[in-house]
């Protein structure tokens, strides 16, 4: 790897070679982390905030170029949804100040 230097600042130069391939190890990591998501039954838990349980959400996530998708149950705690609630009623009420 050879060093560029601008004036502001130092830019390692990389062959494109080198950046396919960190490219392709990141894609089959998080493929590898989203295939043993979705093979992982969901825990009960309880909102650490509030110690209410948490309830699932049903996702899907996919890797662009993939033929494959990964439905994950992402948790979710009902206090973080009125949170969200109280946030856009609030935003909407300063947008109506503007």
């Amino acid at each position: 790897m050879k060093i560029q230097s601008t004036p502001n600042q130092v830019v390692p130069s990389v062959s494109p070679d080198l950046i396919y391939q960190d490219r392709g190890q990141l894609k089959q990591a998080i493929k590898d982390f989203l295939q043993a998501a979705a093979a992982t039954p969901p825990v009960r838990l309880t909102c650490p905030r509030c110690g209410q349980p948490m309830r699932y959400v049903d996702t899907i996530f996919w890797l662009y170029g993939e033929e494959r998708s990964f439905p994950i149950r992402l948790p979710q705690c009902p206090c973080a949804a009125e949170i969200s609630e109280l946030a856009q009623a609030a935003g909407d009420a300063l947008s109506k100040l503007d």
